[in-house]
């Protein structure tokens, strides 16, 4: 048993991860690299397929063989939304359109104007946005029809990875929720939706169960890559599900907070029908878990650790985090509105509001970093309306880039007044997809039994009383400016 390996490989929007774990959890490897994106003068950005494979490939190479011969199984945790088109001879026609980029919106104004957004939710959990997968297909089908006509099958970027792999086509639950096409109930895809758009169902991939055996690593692939030629390929997930699934949020009483690229709480319901209403009226989206025949609801901000690296790399041009280490919380810092990738509830830019003549890149960086406390604790309320029970005795259990800043951990702590976790392994997505692989090898009999043998909390952060009133006073009137400001951006 101690001889055997899972691989679990993680393609987010910054950075493609791969690393092997042992069966207790422990991380033998890891091997990172931007993941390759194109970015375009006007926030047009796009990922080329083969180029993210290609990426894969090398990290992998990277990877000493007696490591890789002991891979009983691998699986991918991915980023959403993008889509691949195909041809008929399995040839890439183009490049997939990054999540974030807007370019799809007037697609996302005309199936809110056809379906609505009370029919889109019901049907697929999700309140329509520019981000899914069925508005970049609309506009591939209205500005390149005749690349279009071409299309045979359109994969998601994990898929596209477990195609490459195995040669199979597949796509789990989780990420086909984020497509807008899906019956989130149902598990499959919605005749209302396909048909009223005239999308041709078998240029779709088959859903599946994430964890579930779909394929074997090929001879080619063994041969490029140095893994075993038939070694399991498991389907995985979307990257804040696997991660749920790594820190043992898949049951009702923990929640996710996920704090990477982006930012997004997580929370598994015991009865997601009764509780669904609510999560409505909140600005909760459904979705299909990793873990099987679980329902899970998160909501999000499309910017989290980006404001840092934002301010960092574009603004001050540094690369050196260090001088985070060394900044304690100021009360005095201007206020910083977050929405630089827009947001689902209108406010679609971000601003600085307050600078002084005597504030600097610290009183900056310390503002950034509350306004992401200052997300979450907005997350949390919303999940406190949608829960019945109170949820003050709720576990918070952090993970990604944004764990490691003790800053924002200690802000996160005093602003919810409430103990955050940080689990002792911070490559949660990665390990998420390798516990998926070891679920779908029969290594773990499901996901709790995974989550048993592997999860430790490495460090909690409590809350400070005083650093609590502080923060506090600085949160309403926080909220008081974005009521003002989502007023000025309509004029």
């Amino acid at each position: 048993m101690d001889s055997q390996y899972l691989m679990g490989i993680d393609t987010g929007t910054t950075y493609t991860k791969v690393g092997i774990f042992d069966l207790y959890g422990n991380r033998v490897i890891l091997k990172k690299s931007p993941t390759p994106l194109i970015s375009g003068p006007s926030g047009e950005a796009e990922f080329n397929a083969e180029e993210v494979w290609r990426n894969l490939v090398r990290l992998i190479q990277e990877i000493p063989s007696d490591y890789l011969r002991k891979v009983k199984a691998v699986s991918i945790s991915s980023f959403a939304e993008t889509v691949y088109p195909l041809d008929s001879q399995d040839r890439v026609l183009d490049n997939g359109i990054a999540w974030f980029d807007r370019r799809t919106t007037p697609q996302d104004e005309k199936v809110k104007e056809l379906l609505g957004t009370t029919t889109i939710r019901k049907i697929t959990g999700l309140f329509p946005s520019w981000i899914y997968s069925l508005n970049k297909i609309l506009w591939f089908k209205e500005t390149k029809p005749e690349l279009y006509e071409k299309v045979k099958i359109w994969l998601d970027n994990a898929g596209y990875i477990i195609f490459k792999l195995s040669g199979e086509k597949i796509i789990d639950y989780s990420l086909a929720c984020r497509t807008m096409m899906f019956d989130v109930w149902g598990r499959k895809w919605s005749k209302k939706i396909l048909e009223s758009f005239d999308i041709d169902p078998e240029t779709l991939p088959q859903p599946v169960q994430s964890g579930k055996v779909v394929g074997r690593v090929s001879k080619k692939v063994s041969r490029d890559t140095g893994l075993e030629e038939g070694t399991l390929v498991v389907s995985g997930g979307h990257d804040h599900l696997c991660a749920g699934l790594s820190v043992g949020v898949i049951e009702e009483g923990k929640i996710l907070d996920s704090t990477g690229t982006t930012e997004c709480i997580l929370f598994v319901g015991k009865s997601p029908k009764t509780i669904d209403e609510a999560a409505i009226r909140e600005n909760f989206v459904l979705a299909n878990h990793v873990v099987k025949d679980t329902f899970c609801f998160f909501q999000g901000m499309y910017c989290g650790g980006l404001l840092l690296d934002w301010f960092m790399g574009n603004v001050l041009k540094v690369k050196d985090y260090d001088l985070l280490k060394g900044i304690s919380y100021k009360s005095d810092n201007p206020f910083f509105i977050p929405y630089l990738r827009g947001s689902d509830f209108g406010i679609m830019s971000g601003a600085l509001l307050g600078l002084k003549d005597f504030h600097n890149r610290e009183n900056i960086i310390c503002s950034i970093t509350e306004t992401i406390a200052f997300e979450l604790k907005k997350m949390v309320e919303s999940l406190e309306k949608v829960i019945t029970t109170p949820t003050q005795g709720w576990v918070l259990r952090s993970v990604g880039g944004g764990a490691q800043n003790r800053l924002l951990l200690e802000c996160k702590a005093n602003l919810l007044k409430r103990n955050v976790e940080v689990p002792e392994n911070q490559e949660a997505t990665c390990q998420g997809a390798a516990l998926l692989a070891g679920i779908g090898a029969g290594l773990y009999r499901d996901g709790k039994d995974a989550v048993e043998k592997t999860f430790r909390v490495s460090r909690v952060y409590t809350p400070d009383p005083r650093g609590a009133e502080k923060i506090e006073k600085r949160y309403q009137k926080y909220c008081q400016i974005l009521t003002k400001y989502a007023e000025m951006e309509k004029i």
